[in-house]
């Protein structure tokens, strides 16, 4: 008895890792687009100083350009500012989802990544 184990089973265990190592790397490069829209979409609210009209179409630009699809830019509302307890600044939070469909299974995955802009004073 040479070989405890076959061929086949030794092809079949470096298939596996060899998707697995695929799918992970796959994973992490969608993870860092997304993350790297989100701090664009944050430093575009943060050069308009959170006025929606000025930087609507500026985010709809970007996420065009990254080939993503702007299903909701929007402020939904108003009591979502966080002014932590000041009345003269207030910063603003950004959600950008990373979105995974897999249409053979009928299964979607949303990940949620979010970052808060830096403080905004009114003048």
């Amino acid at each position: 008895m040479k070989k405890a184990v076959g061929s086949v089973p030794t092809y079949t265990i470096i298939a596996a890792f060899i998707v697995i190592l695929f799918a992970f790397l796959a994973a992490i490069m969608s993870y860092y687009k997304a993350f790297k829209l989100n701090n664009r979409v944050t430093s575009i609210v943060e050069s308009c100083e959170g006025n929606f009209t000025c930087y609507q179409s500026e985010v709809v630009r970007l996420l065009n350009n990254y080939t993503y699809k702007a299903n909701n830019v929007t402020c939904p509302k108003k009591d979502g500012v966080d002014n932590d307890g000041s009345t003269d600044r207030f910063s603003y939070g950004v959600i950008t989802f990373m979105t995974w469909d897999f249409p053979i299974i009928n299964q979607v995955i949303k990940l949620p990544i979010f970052s808060k802009t830096d403080r905004m004073y009114k003048f």
